[in-house]
């Protein structure tokens, strides 16, 4: 992967045109936006008033403003649609691809349940996936996509339906070349970032059910990392100090929990994330040097925990 230096003179030589075209139409967009929402109000209270003076029945007045916004509502998310679109093809895309030629990116994909239900690193019960923003590439030679992704699941609770979230963050499947003999499944210390507690029981209750507990030295140094396997002999083989550093830097530089997944022929590796690095907005600058060099560390930093998984010689 391209150094941050080479990422930076990039930015500077090929995108700040295209950015500073983008920011004066994201500000277009904003004060567009930010004109119907006032009119919309005002139109509102005007509408109200009508009504309460009897000129026309207060509904068909108060229907009138609230149809009258969300049309400025529908406008505006079209709007912002057509621009999102072209930053994620004209910014994000030039430099995933920069990065290594042999990243592809796809800003409306994202990895499926196929690799959720594979990894078992969650309950079945958090089955609404949504995503996006897949990157396909090599890493040292292996096969590997990664995208963000949300799961969500729903919960009856006092006779009425809710939906909570179980995850939201990074999710990688790496090939890795060889079958591992038994599932091992790892994951860094701390609370997830969900704040809810019955979720973070419910994650807790299935980490520990997914095998045995390993709990093994290398070197006279703890892996510091939470593990379960179906065979103690295999995680043995398997699991690495580099592998346990790597996923508990990334853990740190986040402030979430990293998860992590031996499964057959692959590694999947899942990060909580509060970053969206791809997504712009209507209201905040576009990506400016201090977002490159944060998106690059935090790459970077990820795809390397998911290269100490790759099988070496022991």
């Amino acid at each position: 992967m391209k150094s941050l230096e080479q990422l930076l003179e990039f930015y500077r030589a090929n995108l700040l045109e295209e950015l500073g075209l983008l920011e004066l139409q994201r500000r277009r967009i904003r004060n567009v936006i930010t004109a119907m929402i006032i009119v919309g109000a005002l139109g509102l209270a005007g509408s109200i008033g009508v009504g309460a003076a009897g000129i026309i029945p207060p509904w068909a007045a108060a229907l009138t403003a609230i149809g009258a916004i969300a049309g400025a509502v529908i406008v505006g998310a079209k709007t912002f649609a057509a621009f999102r679109a072209r930053y994620k093809s004209q910014v994000i895309a030039p430099i995933i691809s920069f990065l290594d030629p042999s990243f592809t990116y796809d800003p409306e994909a994202h990895l499926g349940k196929n690799e959720l239900l594979d990894c078992a690193l969650f309950p079945e019960k958090a089955s609404m996936l949504s995503g996006e923003d897949l990157i396909t590439g090599k890493l040292e030679g292996r096969a590997f996509r990664v995208s963000e992704i949300m799961l969500r699941g729903k919960e009856s609770r006092a006779d009425k339906e809710t939906t909570h979230e179980y995850f939201h963050g990074l999710f990688l499947a790496l090939s890795l070349g060889r079958t591992i003999g038994a599932r091992v499944w790892l994951r860094t210390p701390g609370a997830p970032l969900t704040a809810e507690e019955d979720i973070q029981q419910k994650l807790e209750e299935h980490f520990l059910a997914l095998g045995e507990a390993a709990r093994f030295r290398e070197r006279d140094e703890s892996l510091e990392l939470e593990v379960r396997a179906e065979d103690i002999e295999v995680a043995l083989d398997t699991l690495t100090l580099e592998l346990a550093d790597r996923m508990r830097a990334f853990a740190a530089r986040q402030g979430g929990r990293v998860y992590g997944a031996f499964v057959g022929e692959h590694f999947y590796l899942a990060a909580e994330s509060q970053n969206d690095y791809f997504e712009p907005s209507v209201w905040n600058k576009l990506v400016s040097r201090e977002d490159i060099e944060s998106f690059h560390a935090d790459f970077e930093a990820f795809l390397a925990a998911a290269a100490a998984a790759i099988p070496g010689e022991r």
